[in-house]
């Protein structure tokens, strides 16, 4: 068990050290047990044998108690067979007793570690009862002889070693009292740091609960007016980060005008009494909008009780303020139509049954002022389908007193089809029915023409192969056209047919839990899109059916009206996909081509080295590197000796195989920064980095020396070749094509001399005499 689990600190330590001392006992008993073993099998003795073995296989019963934490079973079968196995060998054994009577001393250590207090006096009764034992084994001769003699030696030594044993005992157990003492105490001290601990992340929980999750915003400033601390209501008040905050003051986001205000309030107010009243001003955004809030100041203390910073509450009231305004807008308004508003007022008096109209009821039904208005005549303006719901609703509202509220047809005195909105309630204390009348007929025919206009939508929507879907701002399918609903049907689609009702984002998220990666992908695009802080999201994904491969494009847009929410609009582009994949597939050949072109361009077909054309780029490059740098840099060319008759006599196949071989020996010669290329027929050229004449010989004469070990046996003969070889330096400033010819005038040198040798030029003197070079059977390095 360990730490962080149901035990607690203190006893998975004590835990640990009781298995330590168990793990230490056994192993030294089985230590001891092997010593004993051992000498039983050289004397022969076979109980002494037998009574080693049987006490070492009882130690494995604890030991499998141990690997099982059952720690305190495992410590007293220890201790026990261990008395037991003690007493056994040293009753059995000869010679052997005086030994064992003095190990139990270290068991009664052990013990002392490992048991309770219990425990560990029967096993020192028991270890004293079994010292009893040998010792009146050996004085009244029940035992076989051992290398002492004499009863008063014996009851001498038996009284010495009770001694030893009982201070021993006495000892190992003031020692655990002690070590249980010390572990109580750190058991109390654990505890108390874990609570104070667990008191004080709560606190904190608390704190940051409360930071983070008030609706209105905090911070928290120096004197100096440098804001500490704020949480993220206040930051996105503001507009600004954490650490631009940080940089500021709160007279910095303070327009001027509230300097003054704000300065007698923290003068007469926040440092007086420790807190302000209630108090508004304007905060200034980073992009510079000015804002009101309301907001209280508290002044914080150190410990001296002198102030040392400041906290506040501040509250946005802007849309508090804006609330007011159209208040004030609003009463100004009602004021205004009581004077010039259109919408008219209407009374009937169940007593009489009159009923008395305003003038804008008059002007709405397009009647003069001379008309009599009565429930029956104004029923009568009613439309045929709408009269039945006013009378209705007219008779509830006396039988029952039930308000009503309705928009009907009617028709006017001079025939104009119109809808009207009335509102009528009873008042049962002047017994009639009294309301409003509102002409809508504007409103009606704008939300005719909206309905006109959504089938107009619809089916353009639905002539459209895209398949497209409208979410609202909670991500549930309002509408879809008809090739979603088609593609769903096709696709066996578990859901229903027209999805409406169904939550997108829920779809995703459900996909998402089944590992398709894409849908974590749209799932966060399209609320970006929601939220705002993306004005468009797009993207393209495989979507597979039943029957083949396709890609679709999926785009998300924002809608604001007639509702907040986003269309999804899914467009099949599996033929452009097909196409970019054949195109890419194009591509790369294509690509592929070149690469190969262009290194076939650079390299000698017969040889795969660099060709005459790049090893001349090369060497340009080299020697400008050599130059700028003022390295040396060797040039070696070589030429096959007599290669005319070699091809001659054996025929051109086999001299272009005698050139592969030389260019495989050659460049398993070389370094990596070594650059060799055919120069002409059988001539090539080893450029040599950072290499100076000397070392570039070693090279020389081993290339020289593997080549003519060359052999290709034929029928007509065995094919050998030689090397000519010339070597140069560079100059400054020399021409590739002087350093070329300078090697290549050393080489026929090399022939001239006798061929299959190395010639070196020099500079100022030709030729560098072959006893002044490096030994060519030195490394190169």
């Amino acid at each position: 068990m360990k730490p962080g689990s149901s035990q607690t600190e203190y006893e998975y330590e004590e835990n640990r050290q009781l298995a330590g001392i168990l793990s230490m006992l056994i192993w030294i008993s089985w230590g001891v047990y092997l010593v004993v073993l051992a000498t039983a099998l050289i004397f022969k003795d076979w109980k002494l044998t037998a009574a080693t073995l049987a006490g070492s296989a009882l130690l494995l019963i604890p030991l499998e108690l141990l690997k099982r934490q059952r720690l305190r079973s495992s410590s007293v079968l220890v201790v026990l067979f261990t008395i037991v196995t003690v007493t056994v060998i040293a009753t059995i054994g000869q010679g052997i007793r005086d030994l064992a009577m003095l190990a139990f001393p270290l068991i009664f250590i052990f013990a002392g570690q490992a048991l309770n207090r219990n425990f560990y006096w029967l096993s020192i009764s028991l270890s004293l009862a079994a010292v009893c034992w040998l010792a009146l084994g050996e004085i009244y001769g029940g035992f076989l002889p051992k290398p002492f003699e004499g009863g008063i030696s014996t009851w001498i030594y038996l009284i010495l070693i009770t001694f030893i044993l009982l201070v021993a005992a006495i000892a190992v157990d003031t020692l655990a009292i002690n070590t249980r003492n010390s572990l109580d105490q750190a058991r109390r001290e654990v505890t108390q740091r874990k609570h104070a601990e667990n008191e004080l992340a709560l606190s904190e929980r608390k704190y940051r609960t409360v930071h983070e999750t008030m609706r209105d915003g905090f911070c928290s400033a120096a004197m100096d007016g440098s804001i500490l601390e704020s949480n993220e209501i206040y930051r996105t008040m503001l507009g600004y980060s954490e650490t631009e905050l940080s940089q500021l003051t709160y007279m910095d986001i303070t327009p001027e005008k509230w300097h003054a205000l704000e300065a007698d309030i923290l003068e007469n107010q926040v440092l007086k009494r420790g807190h302000s009243t209630v108090y508004q001003k304007e905060y200034r955004k980073k992009d510079g909008t000015l804002f009101p809030v309301e907001l209280q100041t508290v002044l914080l203390r150190g410990e001296d009780g002198s102030p040392c910073g400041m906290w506040a509450v501040v509250r946005d009231i802007t849309e508090r303020k804006l609330a007011e305004e159209h208040l004030k807008r609003s009463e100004a308004m009602l004021k205004e139509m009581g004077i010039t508003a259109k919408v008219g007022a209407w009374k009937v008096d169940l007593g009489s049954m009159e009923q008395t109209w305003t003038e804008e009821i008059y002007l709405t039904l397009e009647v003069d002022g001379s008309h009599h208005p009565s429930v029956g005549k104004g029923i009568e303006f009613f439309a045929p389908a709408s009269r039945p719901v006013i009378e209705k609703a007219f008779q509830r509202a006396v039988e029952h007193n039930e308000p009503f509220d309705l928009e009907l047809e009617f028709i006017s005195a001079k025939g104009t089809h119109k809808w009207v909105h009335i509102i009528g309630r009873r008042d049962i204390e002047n017994n009639d029915i009294h309301g409003i009348f509102q002409d809508i007929t504007e409103r009606a025919q704008a939300q005719a023409a909206l309905r006109d206009s959504e089938y107009f939508v619809k089916g353009i929507l639905d002539s459209l192969t895209a398949h497209i879907a409208v979410l609202d701002d909670k991500g549930v399918i309002v509408a879809v056209n008809e090739a979603w609903r088609k593609f769903a049907k096709e696709n066996n689609s578990p859901q229903s047919t027209d999805y409406l009702g169904i939550n997108y984002l829920n779809v995703c998220q459900s996909a998402m839990r089944q590992g398709e990666s894409v849908a974590d992908q749209v799932d966060l695009g399209i609320r970006a899109v929601l939220n705002g802080t993306r004005s468009q999201f797009t993207t393209e994904y495989p979507c597979d059916s039943p029957t083949q491969q396709r890609w679709f494009c999926m785009t998300v847009v924002p809608q604001h009206r007639p509702r907040r929410g986003v269309i999804v609009i899914h467009e099949d582009i599996t033929e452009r996909k097909q196409g970019q994949q054949s195109l890419q597939s194009l591509n790369i050949a294509l690509q592929t081509s070149l690469v190969r072109e262009k290194e076939l361009a650079r390299t000698d077909q017969l040889t795969g080295i660099k060709n005459r054309r790049h090893l001349f780029e090369c060497a340009e490059h080299e020697f400008e590197v050599a130059a700028r740098y003022q390295k040396p840099l060797s040039v070696l060319m070589f030429d096959i000796d007599h290669f005319k008759k070699v091809n001659d006599a054996f025929g051109h196949a086999i001299g272009d195989q005698m050139l592969q071989a030389l260019t495989a020996v050659t460049r398993n010669c070389l370094r990596t920064a070594d650059v060799i290329g055919r120069y002409g027929g059988e001539e090539f050229i080893i450029l040599m980095p950072m290499t100076k004449a000397e070392k570039a010989y070693v090279l020389a004469e081993r290339i020289r020396e593997d080549v003519s070990a060359l052999s290709l046996a034929r029928p007509n003969g065995i094919v050998r070749i030689t090397l000519s070889i010339g070597i140069v330096e560079i100059r400054p400033s020399e021409s590739v094509e002087d350093v070329f010819r300078r090697a290549d005038n050393a080489m026929y040198t090399a022939k001239q001399n006798g061929r299959n040798r190395t010639e070196v030029g020099d500079s100022q003197q030709g030729l560098i005499p072959a006893n002044q070079l490096s030994d060519p059977s030195k490394d190169l390095t």
